[in-house]
């Protein structure tokens, strides 16, 4: 059976480098949390199954979390006495042991956002995903990755007394997600779903990741290279490079891109690793 960082790497190549990057414990919960999400995202995204379907599924998620205690128990994918396991990926039917991953200490905050995540899922799904406004749009992004700012806020804290403007968190979350509406806007329509609010065209959703992703720089800008700097600033740049690449002809970057960025952001983070720093500081900046 493969380990949960083999899923990692199998699912999500970018964030896989970023996870692996982190100390002990913050590694864990991160890993936890994004295996969770991708989980129930695959049956919000999954191409064949009926809406129903899809939201007894995620309630039956849901339910696991909710009734976790020591642990969360193995889920069923069953829904009127139909099983769905085997249409579902591993990375759906090993929830509940992505979900043991963290210590005890944080793995009750990691199903708390999950089963949040994932009940917010259900509600997109019962509305066919129909987003009117930059409004909606703000919310849809804070339901399905946005909100996950907040864990990793308490977590940073937690682990490495490091404290992180948790509103910025959630921004920077808010356009790599718009990123990923944008790269896969054909896949989705395929599927009859359309994320971009009505009316809005692809140079519209540039924008709106743009703006999120360039006032998340301005704050990494204005903290100390730590833990939190480093796996916030991989997925901006990656974010701002993943942008460009795709109003430039390209479906996403290169290997050789990918590599030269991260090697970049490698070498600025053991420079001022390298050089004394003041003790770590909370810097609020406005949305």
């Amino acid at each position: 059976m493969k380990t949960a960082s083999q899923v990692l790497k199998e699912t999500s190549r970018l964030f896989y480098v970023s996870i692996m990057e982190l100390p002990p414990g913050l590694k864990e919960i991160t890993m936890a949390a994004y295996l969770c999400n991708r989980g129930v995202d695959e049956i919000e995204d999954h191409p064949n199954l009926p809406k129903a379907v899809k939201i007894g599924l995620l309630h039956n998620v849901s339910h696991a979390y909710r009734a976790g205690t020591d642990s969360v128990k193995p889920i069923e994918f069953t829904f009127k006495g139909k099983d769905y396991s085997k249409v579902l990926p591993e990375a759906t039917t090993r929830i509940s042991e992505w979900a043991m991953l963290p210590s005890k200490d944080f793995a009750p905050s990691v199903w708390e956002i999950s089963d949040a995540v994932t009940l917010r899922m259900a509600y997109w799904v019962s509305r066919n995903w129909k987003i009117r406004s930059e409004a909606d749009l703000d919310v849809y992004t804070y339901d399905v990755i946005g909100c996950y700012g907040n864990l990793h806020a308490d977590a940073f804290s937690f682990y490495e007394n490091i404290k992180l403007d948790r509103r910025q968190l959630i921004q920077i979350l808010r356009g790599l997600s718009s990123v990923n509406m944008i790269k896969d806007q054909n896949e989705d329509a395929e599927r009859g779903v359309s994320l971009f609010p009505e009316g809005w065209t692809r140079n519209d959703m540039r924008d709106y990741a743009y703006s999120k992703l360039l006032n998340g720089k301005l704050y990494l800008n204005s903290i100390p290279r730590h833990s939190g700097w480093l796996f916030y600033e991989t997925q901006v740049r990656l974010g701002l490079h993943t942008l460009d690449a795709l109003f430039n002809g390209k479906p996403k970057l290169t290997r050789e891109e990918v590599t030269s960025i991260l090697s970049n952001i490698s070498a600025e983070y053991k420079a001022a690793a390298s050089k004394p720093q003041a003790e770590p500081c909370f810097i609020s900046m406005s949305q």
